[in-house]
């Protein structure tokens, strides 16, 4: 099984730092009455994951660089702990590594957490957040595909049509990245709303030729280029 990072939004959730003691409950000397406990009950004290990470101190704190942005580098805060989790109810308690990632934004500190299964040592702190970090490129994704590839602009009764509209959405998708990848060194700000551009306007609307919609296309690339370099402080 690979490494799951599964992500929670809930700091109030409860964690154990130590392996917690598991056990049924004794049945209270002289009651003879009712059946013997079956349940097992976790006697060890657990932690709110919120309490845990303002119990942090500073130098516990990895400054990490998580990727490079057209605002500059985007970095953040990264700890990574071991802890044991456990369902109310159940016999044995799990593993964990908790992931804590801290990032300062315009409005405050952002906390985000998450549960990997991945051993102590089998990755770095930095390795890890930057794993829970990927979900940027999944909405990214996302967002290309229905603003640009129109995954959501569909009028259908059926799940067959429905299943038809999205494949071509994702062949779609697929000829954008082939494109993308092929001009790459050429085109390095290359977007997808750059290519549906020069289909839509050359060969649908014919209203532009390509040599004036590539014209246009480097115009927004040298005033992305200078956005991205004002900002790295180049």
């Amino acid at each position: 099984m690979g490494v799951h990072l599964g992500r929670h939004n809930e700091l109030n959730f409860q964690v154990y730092e130590q392996m917690p003691v598991i056990a049924v409950a004794d049945k209270k000397s002289g009651d003879a009455r009712g059946r013997k406990p079956s349940a097992c009950k976790c006697e060890s004290q657990s932690v709110e994951v919120r309490k845990l990470v303002a119990s942090l101190p500073d130098q516990a704190w990895e400054d990490i660089e998580i990727r490079q942005g057209t605002k500059g580098v985007l970095r953040c805060s990264g700890y990574v702990k071991k802890v044991y989790t456990w369902e109310k109810g159940a016999a044995a308690s799990c593993q964990r590594l908790l992931v804590i990632r801290k990032t300062e934004t315009a409005t405050g500190v952002e906390i985000k957490y998450a549960f990997s299964n991945a051993a102590e040592s089998q990755y770095t702190t930095t390795e890890l957040i930057q794993m829970q970090s990927q979900r940027y490129f999944i909405e990214r994704s996302f967002q290309d595909a229905k603003q640009e590839m129109g995954m959501s602009q569909y009028q259908v009764r059926g799940w067959l049509a429905w299943h038809h509209h999205i494949a071509l959405v994702l062949l779609s998708m697929q000829f954008v990245l082939t494109e993308k990848m092929l001009f790459k060194n050429e085109y390095p700000l290359l977007t997808s709303y750059d290519i549906r551009e020069v289909f839509t306007r050359v060969y649908a609307t014919k209203g532009s030729s390509f040599k004036e919609i590539m014209a246009q296309m480097n115009t927004r690339h040298k005033q992305r280029q200078v956005d991205i370099n004002r900002n790295r402080g180049h």
